[in-house]
C-alpha cells in the first residue's frame, strides 16, 4: 500500500503528464513542450527515488577502476590464421552465418541451430558470424546460461510434420507452445509498441541517458534481459555489465591485467559454443559517409584492415582491434609491448554488440516515436568514441555505429575477414522469394531472382529496368563493396537453386570458390572455401505436409504474408505459431538435405 508521500508524488507525476499532453495538443512551442517534459522527468525521478527509499537501499553501482589495461591485436588484413585453434590442421574449420531480418531471421536462426543439433553437427561448428536479427539469436545462444536443447527448442521429425497442431496438445507438436527460455520466445514479445513504450520510459526514468544509447539499452531490456543477459543499469542508465569470452579464461585475458575488475561485472559465454562475432557498420563522417566493417567478437572489437585518411581529420582507421571491455574509450594513456592503458570508459555491454548490429530498427523506431519526443531526441543512432590500433597516439573521435546489414547483410564477408574458415554454411533468412522465370533456361543466370544482398557477393546486381543481372558499379552504393567470389560462379548458384527447389524442395546450393580480393573486409584473393547457401524459401513439400488448420490459422493471423516471408519491419512481433513454423522449416531444410549438409563438415572437395 502506498504511503501518503508516494501518493502525493504519484499525483504530481500524473499532473505533470497531463500538462505535457495539454501542451502537445495545443501545439505549444518546442521550448514549452521541452520544459513540460522536463517537469515530467523530474516528477518521475522523485517518485522512483522515494519508492526505492521505502523499498530499502538499491543495489550499489559497480565501482570500476580509474584505468583499464588491455591488449592491442594488430592485423595485417588477412584472417587466414586469426582465431584458429592450434589443432586447425586436424580437420576443416566450419563457420555458420546468420543473416539479418529481424525476428524472422532470429526464428530461422533458432531453426538452423536446431537442425544442426538434430544431425549431431552443432558441436562441430567453430565460428558463428551474425548480423542484425541473426545477431539477436547469436548473442542469446552464445551467452545465455540455459541448456542448449531448451534454447533451440525440440525437433520435429520430418515424417511427423502432419502431427503439428495449431494450439492443442503438447510440445513439440503444439505450435502455440513455445518455451519462455527458447531463443524465439523474445520474438513474440518484441514489437513496435513495446519499443516505443520502452523509449518513452527510458526518457523519463533516466534523464541523464544519452539519446544515442537508447537503442542498445532497449535491446538489453527487451531482447537480452529475459535470458539473464541484461545490462544491470545504474541510476543514470549506464550498463554495469561488460562481456568476455569465458569465466575460465577471465583471470588470464582480463583479470591478470586488471586485478580490481571483478568477474561479477561480466557476462560470459556458455561452454562449448562456437566463437561468435556480431557485424556492425562503422560510419566515417562526411556528406556521403563511407561505411567500414566493425567486428565485435567475444575477444575483440575493431576494424581489421587499415584505411589511411578515412578518419575524422584525415587520420587512419583500423589496423586491428582491442579488448571489448575497453572499446569506447579515449586514446591510450600509454602503450607497452602490445598492451595499452586507457581511462575507464562506460562499459561496452553485450547489448551494445547486439544493438549496434541491429541499429536499422532504431531508425525505424525513431520514426514511430511520439512527435513531442522525436522533436526533443533528434537522433538515436549509436555513437562511440574510437581510436585506431594503427596509430594509438591519434586522438579518439566519435563515430556512428550502425546496422551491419547496411554493408554485409549475410555476415559472410564478416566471417571471411574475421576467422577465415574452410567451410561456411550461410543462412539467408530473407523475406524475398526466389522467383523463377520459366521462359528462360536454367543455365541463364537471369532465370532466377533472389535476395538482393546475395548477387553483389559475386559482383552482380539485379537491374529491374533490364530484367537481368549486370555488373555492379560505383553508382550502386554499398553493393559495389561486397564482391568476394568470381562473377562466373553465380551461374552455378542459380543452377543449383533451381534444381533444389524443383518439386517443392528446400533451397540449398553448395559452391567451391576461390575468393576475389576485397580490401574493405581485408580478404585476400585465392583462398579456397566451400559455401553452402541455405535460403528461407516457400518449400511446398514442407507447406503441404502441414494440416489444413495450420495453413488456415496462419493465413488468418497474417493475411498479408505468404509463408515464410514475414516482413522484416511490419511483422516484427511474431506469434508463437509463426516462430515455431519458421524454425521448423529451417530445421527441415537441413534434415531433408542431410548428405549435402554433412559434406560441409568434411574436407573441401
Amino acid at each position: 500500500m502506498s504511503s501518503p508521500k508516494l501518493e502525493l508524488l504519484e499525483r504530481t507525476l500524473m499532473d505533470a503528464r497531463a500538462a505535457l499532453l495539454q501542451k502537445i495538443k495545443s501545439l505549444a512551442s518546442r521550448e514549452e513542450i521541452a520544459a513540460a517534459s522536463d517537469a515530467v522527468r523530474q516528477a518521475h525521478a522523485a517518485l522512483m527515488a522515494a519508492a526505492a527509499g521505502e523499498q530499502g537501499p538499491a543495489a550499489e553501482a559497480v565501482v570500476l577502476p580509474r584505468t583499464l589495461t588491455g591488449h592491442l591485436f594488430a592485423r595485417s588484413g588477412s584472417a587466414e590464421n586469426a582465431f584458429r585453434p592450434e589443432e586447425a590442421s586436424a580437420r576443416p574449420r566450419v563457420g555458420v552465418c546468420f543473416s539479418g531480418g529481424g525476428t524472422r531471421a532470429a526464428s530461422c536462426s533458432m531453426g538452423a541451430l536446431r537442425g544442426l543439433r538434430a544431425l549431431g553437427l552443432l558441436d562441430r561448428v567453430d565460428y558463428l558470424s551474425t548480423v542484425s536479427g541473426g545477431g539477436w539469436a547469436g548473442s542469446i545462444f552464445t551467452y545465455a546460461a540455459i541448456d542448449e536443447a531448451v534454447l533451440v527448442g525440440p525437433d520435429v521429425p520430418n515424417d511427423r510434420l502432419g502431427s503439428l497442431t495449431w494450439e492443442t496438445g503438447a510440445a513439440p507438436f503444439n505450435l502455440a507452445d513455445l518455451d519462455t527460455r527458447a531463443i524465439g520466445n523474445f520474438c513474440t514479445q518484441l514489437g513496435w509498441e513495446s519499443l516505443v513504450d520502452g523509449a518513452v520510459n527510458l526518457y523519463f526514468q533516466y534523464p541523464n541517458l544519452s539519446f544515442n544509447q537508447y537503442w542498445p539499452r532497449l535491446i538489453g531490456q527487451q531482447v537480452l534481459e529475459p535470458y539473464g543477459l541484461g545490462d544491470a543499469l545504474s541510476a543514470d542508465g549506464v550498463p554495469q555489465k561488460f562481456y568476455s569470452f569465458s569465466a575460465d579464461s577471465f583471470p588470464f585475458i582480463v583479470g591478470k591485467l586488471n586485478p580490481t575488475l571483478s568477474a561479477e561485472s561480466f557476462h560470459f559465454s556458455r561452454s562449448g559454443t562456437p566463437l561468435w562475432v556480431a557485424n556492425s557498420t562503422f560510419n566515417a563522417p562526411g556528406p556521403n559517409p563511407e561505411p567500414y566493417p566493425l567486428w565485435i567478437s567475444q575477444f575483440d572489437v575493431g576494424i581489421y584492415p587499415r584505411f589511411q585518411g578515412a578518419a575524422i581529420g584525415g587520420g587512419v582507421l583500423g589496423g586491428g582491434s582491442i579488448d571489448p571491455f575497453a572499446f569506447g574509450s579515449q586514446a591510450p594513456l600509454s602503450t607497452v609491448d602490445g598492451r595499452f592503458t586507457v581511462a575507464t570508459p562506460q562499459p561496452f555491454a553485450l547489448s551494445d554488440a547486439a544493438g549496434t548490429s541491429s541499429a536499422a530498427f532504431g531508425v525505424e523506431l525513431f520514426a514511430r516515436l511520439p512527435n513531442w519526443l522525436k522533436g526533443i531526441i533528434g537522433d538515436i543512432t549509436p555513437l562511440y568514441d574510437y581510436w585506431p590500433v594503427a596509430n594509438t597516439r591519434q586522438p579518439a573521435d566519435r563515430y556512428e555505429v550502425s546496422d551491419g546489414a547496411g554493408l554485409d547483410n549475410q555476415a559472410l564477408l564478416g566471417m571471411l575477414g574475421w576467422a577465415g574458415p574452410d567451410n561456411i554454411l550461410c543462412f539467408v533468412n530473407t523475406d524475398e522469394a526466389l522467383i523463377v522465370n520459366p521462359l528462360l533456361p536454367p543455365t541463364s543466370i537471369n532465370s532466377l531472382q533472389m535476395d538482393t544482398s546475395v548477387p553483389p557477393l559475386f559482383g552482380l546486381i539485379w537491374d529491374s529496368r533490364l530484367g537481368a543481372y549486370r555488373p555492379v558499379n560505383s553508382s550502386d552504393g554499398n553493393a559495389a563493396l561486397l564482391q568476394v567470389f568470381p562473377s562466373a560462379l553465380f551461374a552455378q548458384l542459380v543452377q543449383q537453386l533451381r534444381d533444389s527447389i524443383a518439386g517443392g524442395g528446400a533451397a540449398l546450393a553448395k559452391l567451391r570458390a576461390q575468393t576475389v580480393a576485397n580490401g574493405r573486409f581485408g580478404i585476400e584473393a585465392g583462398r579456397t572455401v566451400q559455401v553452402l547457401f541455405v535460403f528461407n524459401h516457400h518449400a511446398s513439400a514442407f507447406w503441404n505436409a502441414l494440416e489444413w488448420e495450420i495453413r488456415t490459422g496462419l493465413a488468418l493471423q497474417y493475411p498479408l504474408v505468404t509463408f515464410p516471408y514475414f516482413d522484416t519491419v511490419r511483422d516484427l512481433n511474431l506469434s508463437a505459431q509463426a516462430v515455431n513454423l519458421l524454425a521448423a522449416q529451417m530445421a527441415w531444410n537441413l534434415k531433408t538435405r542431410e548428405p549435402l549438409v554433412r559434406s560441409m563438415f568434411g574436407p573441401i572437395t
